[in-house]
């Protein structure tokens, strides 16, 4: 190992390699790059890439996405001028309508059409705006506003500004059950991707200042208030007392626990159980539970809606039961030709087990032989 090289730790009883921000990178994917990227928090992040697109179209590009009629394309990677449109868009009402019912003024159009860049103050305001204004569900949006944010300025620059925003809300966001506070919830998780990306003595500073705020949370933590949970979850991980509570009258969500990494054991558990609800298997519950959490999955597949995404993100990982899943697709509507393509570019991990699936009885096995002749 090169004296530059990043050290390696023990990890849950495995030896891995540490980040530039202290945290695990696993040895969980086809390509290193991946893994690199989830132990950044991928794909709760964002990335702001040239050339740029032509004025015309960014402005395009920017509304479609901030005021969706049609299907936006940008996920992962925007382009710089199409950021900086869309950032602006977080002063219009439609933005922050957590109702549906404010309208997409011409004014809130015209915001898409100013080619200048949004400055590091406006940036800070339009994310104070979007903590601070009350609504009771959150928007993807909200996550492209912080991280696009945290490209263009740094991720300390995003901590501390919602750490400003958290702190200067009312009281009343700290304890009641209403006004509705869900907005300000999701902000908080978001910091708990954020702080991954901070150097450690920063890092610490952070949740240092978050914990201060827990003593006005009490309160909306006894009635299962969104705020002070989100904040519980990111500071306490698997022993927030959401996560720790018997769940006998509840509804379990797997997105619940993209913060409790500390016990991939119990994570990989709830994945396991019958009751847990999710449509898809996010990658970054991947990297916290392991490899391990393909051989638990039991009946839980993805909606055929998400069978696409899932294909895309899963086949990311190098696991025998990633083949399982992809033969178990492959005819499927929505999977169109996505399950071959993957078994023909993984062609040399893939047969093996493709080979072993084909030997057994059923509708897998008949799916295997036809993969086997097709690559």
């Amino acid at each position: 190992m090169d004296e530059n090289d990043p050290p390696a730790v023990s990890y849950h009883g495995a030896m891995t390699m540490l980040n530039e921000f202290g945290m695990p990178v696993k040895s969980l994917c086809f390509d290193p790059e991946h893994d690199r990227l989830l132990a950044l928090g991928y794909p709760y992040l964002r990335f702001i890439e040239d050339p740029l697109p032509k004025a015309a179209d960014a402005a395009k590009a920017a509304r479609t996405h901030a005021y969706p009629k049609g299907k936006s394309k940008l996920r992962l990677h925007w382009p710089r001028n199409v950021a900086h449109r869309f950032l602006r868009t977080a002063a219009s009402d439609y933005f922050q309508d957590w109702q549906g019912q404010a309208p997409v003024t011409p004014e809130d159009q015209a915001l898409c059409d100013r080619d200048e860049d949004v400055s590091a103050d406006e940036a800070r305001a339009l994310i104070q705006r979007t903590v601070t204004i009350p609504g009771c569900t959150w928007s993807g949006r909200y996550e492209d506003q912080y991280f696009l944010t945290e490209e263009l300025f740094g991720t300390e620059f995003v901590v501390n500004t919602i750490l400003d925003a958290l702190d200067a809300l009312p009281e009343e966001l700290w304890k009641q059950p209403r006004p509705p506070n869900r907005k300000a919830a999701h902000a908080a998780r978001v910091l708990g991707f954020l702080f991954r990306r901070l150097p450690e003595a920063k890092r610490e500073a952070a949740r240092e200042r978050l914990r201060s705020f827990v003593p006005r949370m009490q309160e909306g933590l006894a009635v299962d208030e969104d705020l002070p949970i989100a904040v519980d979850v990111v500071l306490n991980g698997s022993k927030a007392r959401q996560l720790t509570r018997t769940h006998e009258s509840h509804y379990i969500y797997l997105s619940s626990y993209i913060h409790a990494g500390d016990d991939p054991e119990r994570l990989r558990a709830i994945a396991a159980h019958k009751d847990t609800i999710y449509t898809d298997l996010d990658p970054q519950i991947v990297y916290l539970a392991g490899h391990e959490i393909f051989d638990v999955l039991g009946k839980h597949r993805p909606a055929a809606r998400e069978i696409p995404g899932f294909i895309e993100e899963i086949g990311k990982f190098k696991h025998p039961t990633v083949v399982t899943l992809m033969v178990e697709l492959i005819g499927r509507p929505t999977s169109k030709a996505l399950p071959m393509d993957w078994l023909r570019a993984h062609e040399d991990f893939a047969r093996p087990h493709l080979d072993q699936l084909a030997k057994g009885r059923g509708k897998l096995a008949e799916k295997a032989q036809m993969a086997q002749s097709m690559l």
